[in-house]
Parts: C-alpha cells; sequence; structure tokens
C-alpha cells in the first residue's frame, strides 16, 4: 500500500499519457478502484484542514470569552496546540502514516486538552489576584485544580490505551497516539503554562496586564459575593 500522494501522481500520469496518445479522438476518463481512493483520501484531507482550522479558530474565541483577555486567551492556546505539533512529530519520527483512523487525532485531543488548560487559567487567575505572586499562585492551582487535572488524564489515558491491546493495527496507532497526546496536554498544562505565566510577569507591560487580568476576576467576585447577599 502506498501513500495517497503517489497514487495522485500515478493517476496523473496515467491521464497525461492518455491524452498524449489520443489527444483528440477519444473523451478519457480514469476510473477504478485506485481513482476513487485518491479522491477519497484528497477530500478527507481538506476536510481535516477545514476542520482544524476551525476548531482551533472557535476554541481560541471561547477561551478569549472565558478567561477575559484576549491576549491571556491566546497564550492559553499554546498548551492545548503542542501536545497536537509533538505528537505528529512522533508519527513523523516513528513512521506512522496519517491515515482515516488517526487523522481525527487533533480534533479528539484539543477538545480533551482544552478543558484541563481551562481549568488551570481559571484557578490560576483566581490565585493571582490575591496573591500578586506566580509562584504562590501556581503552587496553589497545582494543589487544586493540578490533582484533577492529573487524575482525569490518568483516566483517559488508560482508557485509550486500552485500544492497544486491540487486534487491529489503526486501533492500535489511534490509542496510542491519543494516550501519548494527553499525557503531552498534561506536561504542557503543569511546566509550559506556568513558565509562560512567570515569563509574562518579567517584564512591565507584562505586569501591567496580569495586574488588569486579576483585578478584573476580583472584581467579578466581590459582584458575585454582593449578588449573593
Amino acid at each position: 500500500m502506498q501513500e495517497a500522494s503517489k497514487y495522485e501522481c500515478f493517476v496523473k500520469g496515467l491521464e497525461r499519457e492518455a491524452h498524449r496518445l489520443f489527444p483528440d479522438s477519444a473523451n478519457i476518463a480514469v476510473t477504478g478502484s485506485i481513482k476513487l481512493f485518491t479522491q477519497t483520501i484528497q477530500l478527507m484531507m481538506q476536510s481535516m484542514g477545514r476542520s482544524y482550522i476551525i476548531a482551533g479558530a472557535v476554541i481560541t474565541l471561547l477561551m478569549i470569552l472565558i478567561l477575559g483577555s484576549w491576549r491571556i486567551g491566546l497564550i492559553s492556546m499554546l498548551p492545548n496546540l503542542a501536545p497536537i505539533v509533538v505528537t505528529m512529530g512522533v508519527m513523523g519520527w516513528m513512521d506512522i502514516k496519517l491515515d482515516m483512523s488517526n487523522m481525527l487525532l487533533g480534533t479528539v485531543a484539543i477538545g480533551l486538552a482544552v478543558d484541563d488548560t481551562i481549568h488551570f487559567f481559571h484557578d490560576f487567575r483566581n490565585y493571582y489576584a490575591r496573591s500578586q505572586n506566580v509562584g504562590e499562585a501556581v503552587r496553589q492551582t497545582m494543589l487544586n485544580a493540578g490533582r484533577a487535572i492529573l487524575f482525569t488524564t490518568l483516566v483517559l489515558v488508560t482508557g485509550f490505551w486500552l485500544f492497544m491491546f486491540a487486534s487491529l493495527n489503526n486501533l492500535i496507532q489511534f490509542g496510542f497516539l491519543i494516550g501519548l497526546c494527553l499525557i503531552i496536554a498534561l506536561l504542557a498544562d503543569i511546566l509550559l503554562a506556568p513558565a509562560m505565566m512567570e515569563l509574562i510577569t518579567r517584564t512591565e507591560r507584562g505586569r501591567g496586564i496580569m495586574a488588569r487580568w486579576g483585578k478584573a476576576d476580583s472584581s467579578a467576585s466581590g459582584q458575585q459575593e454582593l449578588n449573593s447577599c
């Protein structure tokens, strides 16, 4: 079984050769399973590209709305996208082909990873508003939301890695890659996200952004307490 791109070149070569042999005497159309397979893969790749772009745009917009800051919302997408990029790199390193099964990897992974990212940034924002210290905010976040993120990831990875005991090769690869992507997403949330918050606060402009972000959260919390009273 060859890659779809090679089949595409083969079909185009057939069409060129047929038009060369019969330039004006016949209407030529390539048919058969190879032509159908090539068109199917092309359409799926185009659909996958559109799905990734739409999912990324919608999730970015939602993160901005949830976190209340377009800068922090854009920054929060890095832990969401890093697992997909790294997993795709692992696929290339292990020579795992992109097929109809693992084509869904990116959309499934980003949908699962964004949940942990929301928990981290939401708790971090609350603790930073109180302490105005990144290290203390990260520590409190890891003690609370971090535990939930860890155990949720372990449960999901265990569930997906059970596919590795299947007899079908595509299920084995899909389960392994999804589990790997979730582990990378966990590492991104507990290592990359805190590091980014620390780097932001090293500049005066970054500290201003963080101060406004935390102030907005504390104001909203205070208004909610007044409404509840």
